[in-house]
C-alpha cells in the first residue's frame, strides 16, 4: 500500500467521520429545535439558540466512535513504514485530543442546554444584566410638581383634564353602563394617586371592565398615545363614587397624562430630564433602544392550561424602540435592577442620592403616610393579588405598613412599596434603613406567594436591630 493510497483512505474517514457526526449530533440538534418551537411555543430564534447549546452534549454522544476513528485517521495517513510505537503515540494523542475537546465543551454547554429546557430561552446574553418592568415613577414625579405648587393633591381632575368634566358613576348594583347618576365627590388628583378615583381595569369584573375590554383600553403600548386613550376613557362612567373605597385600576395612567399636562413635557421626557439623568439611571426607558434588546429578559405567564409559556419574548418585545406608540407609565416603563436600586436608594435617602435631591424629606414621609381611612381591607380590598391587606394602608401611590400583626407578614410599622403585574416587590423600611427589591418576569403576580416568602427571608436574616 503506498503512502497516497493511505492519504486517501484516511480523508475517507474523516468524511465518513462528518457524516457520522451529523448523525449523533445535527440531528438530534434539529429534533431538539422542533420540539422547542411546537411543544413549547418557542420563537424560531430561541430555538435555534437552544440547539446549539445542546452541541457540546450531543457531539459527547459522537465522542466514542470519533475517538476510534480518529486513531485509525492517524494511522492511515503516515507511511506503513513506521513503526508500531510511532503509530500507537499518534493514536494516544488523537484519543487526548478529542477526549479533552468534547470534554470542555460538554461541560461549558451542558448547563446552559439544561436551563434553556427549563425556563424556555437562554443565550449568551445572559451573562448581561437583564432589564426588568417598574410602576411607581409617576406617583412620585406628580410629587415633584406638587412641590413646586403647580398642582395640588386637592386640584379638582376636570380643571387640568376638561374630558372629565360630566364624568357619571355607575348606581350601586349596575349591570349595563346606562345605569349612572351623577358622582356625590367630585373627582380629584388625590382619587387618582390613592386609587380611591372609581376607574379600574380591563380584567376586572363589571360593566366597565367589560367595555374596556371591548373598546380596547388597556394603554396598551401599541395603541394611540396617552392623551387620545385618556379621553376615550373619559367617555365610561367610574365604577364608583370617588374616595368611597379603594380599587386598584388605570389611575396611575391617568396620573401619567396628568404630568404631561401640568408640565407641558410628554412623559419619557419628564422622567428622563427631570428623574432619570439627576439619579444616573442610563437603563430606564419607555421604549427600549436597540443595542440593549439582547439584555431584555422575556416575561413568562403562567396558565391553567400550561405550566409556563412565553409571553413577550426579550428579542421580540413590544417595548423595543420603534414600536412604542403609547407612554402612560402605568405598566410601560423598563429599567435594569441597577437603576431601580438607585431609585430605591434615593427613596431611602428621603428623596436625595449622591448629590442629587429630587423630594423633600418632608414630601416623602407624606407619601409614605396612609392616606386612607383605616386599612386597604377596609376600604373594600382585602385581598389583592396574593397578599393579604389587613393592616396595610395606602399613601401617594405605596403601599405603607400600619399593623404588622394584622397583616400577618414580615414587616415594620411604616415600611412602604409597591409590586408590580410580572411577581416583582420592592420595598423602604426607613426604621430599619432597608431597601429591599424582588424581580422576576412572571404573569400574574398572584401565581406564587413570592412576596411573603422574601418578607420572611430577608427580615430572618437580620440578626441585629
Amino acid at each position: 500500500m503506498t503512502p497516497l493510497f493511505n492519504v486517501v483512505t484516511g480523508l475517507n474517514r474523516i468524511l465518513f467521520g462528518i457524516a457520522a457526526l451529523a448523525i449523533f449530533a445535527v440531528v438530534p440538534m434539529l429534533l431538539y429545535e422542533v420540539v422547542a418551537r411546537y411543544a413549547f411555543n418557542a420563537p424560531t430564534v430561541w430555538a435555534m439558540e437552544a440547539s446549539t447549546l445542546l452541541f457540546g452534549p450531543h457531539f459527547m454522544l459522537a465522542g466514542p466512535y470519533l475517538l476510534h476513528l480518529r486513531g485509525h485517521v492517524a494511522v492511515d495517513i503516515v507511511s506503513e513504514r513506521a513503526s508500531p510505537r510511532t503509530r500507537q503515540v499518534l493514536e494516544i494523542f488523537g484519543f487526548l485530543v478529542i477526549a479533552v475537546f468534547a470534554a470542555v465543551l460538554g461541560w461549558v454547554s451542558w448547563p446552559l442546554a439544561v436551563n434553556a429546557f427549563q425556563l424556555g430561552e437562554t443565550s449568551f446574553s445572559a451573562w448581561n444584566p437583564p432589564i426588568w418592568w417598574i410602576k411607581f415613577i409617576v406617583p412620585f414625579a406628580f410629587l415633584m410638581l406638587f412641590e413646586e405648587a403647580r398642582v395640588h393633591l386637592d386640584t379638582p381632575l376636570d380643571e387640568i383634564l376638561p374630558e372629565f368634566r360630566d364624568i357619571q358613576v355607575l348606581i350601586p348594583g349596575a349591570t349595563s353602563l346606562d345605569q349612572v347618576e351623577a358622582p356625590k365627590t367630585r373627582l380629584t388628583v388625590h382619587h387618582l394617586i390613592t386609587h380611591t378615583s372609581g376607574l379600574t381595569y380591563g380584567f376586572n369584573e363589571g360593566p366597565v371592565s367589560e367595555a374596556m375590554r371591548e373598546r380596547k383600553l388597556d394603554f396598551s403600548v401599541k395603541e394611540g398615545d396617552l392623551a387620545a386613550t385618556v379621553k376615550r376613557l373619559a367617555e365610561l362612567p367610574l365604577c364608583f363614587d370617588p374616595g368611597s373605597r379603594w380599587n386598584y385600576g388605570v389611575s396611575t395612567d391617568v396620573l401619567g397624562r396628568v404630568v404631561e399636562a401640568v408640565s407641558g413635557m410628554p412623559l419619557d421626557r419628564f422622567f428622563h430630564d427631570r428623574i432619570f439623568a439627576p439619579l444616573g439611571m442610563e437603563d430606564t426607558f419607555f421604549a427600549v433602544p436597540e443595542a440593549k434588546i439582547p439584555r431584555l429578559a422575556s416575561c413568562y405567564v403562567k396558565t391553567p392550561e400550561e405550566d409556563l409559556r412565553l409571553l413577550d419574548r426579550g428579542a421580540e418585545t413590544a417595548w423595543a424602540d420603534g414600536k412604542v406608540r403609547q407612554t402612560s407609565g402605568g405598566g410601560g416603563l423598563i429599567s435594569t435592577i441597577d437603576d431601580y436600586l438607585r431609585f430605591a436608594e434615593m427613596l431611602r435617602g428621603k428623596g436625595a442620592l449622591g448629590g442629587a435631591r429630587l423630594l423633600a424629606p418632608t414630601t416623602v414621609e407624606l407619601m409614605a403616610t396612609n392616606a386612607l381611612r383605616g386599612d386597604l381591607a377596609a376600604n373594600g380590598q382585602p385581598v389583592f393579588s396574593e397578599v393579604s391587606y389587613d393592616g396595610i394602608g395606602f399613601g401617594l401611590g405605596v403601599s405603607v405598613t400600619l399593623e404588622p400583626g394584622l397583616a400577618k407578614t414580615a414587616a415594620s410599622v411604616g415600611d412602604f412599596g409597591w409590586g408590580g403585574m410580572a411577581s416583582t416587590v420592592f420595598w423602604v423600611d426607613p426604621k430599619l434603613d432597608l431597601v429591599t427589591i424582588f424581580l422576576t418576569q412572571l404573569v400574574p403576580s398572584s401565581t406564587y406567594p413570592l412576596r411573603k416568602e422574601m418578607r420572611a427571608l430577608a427580615y430572618s436574616a437580620l440578626t441585629r436591630p
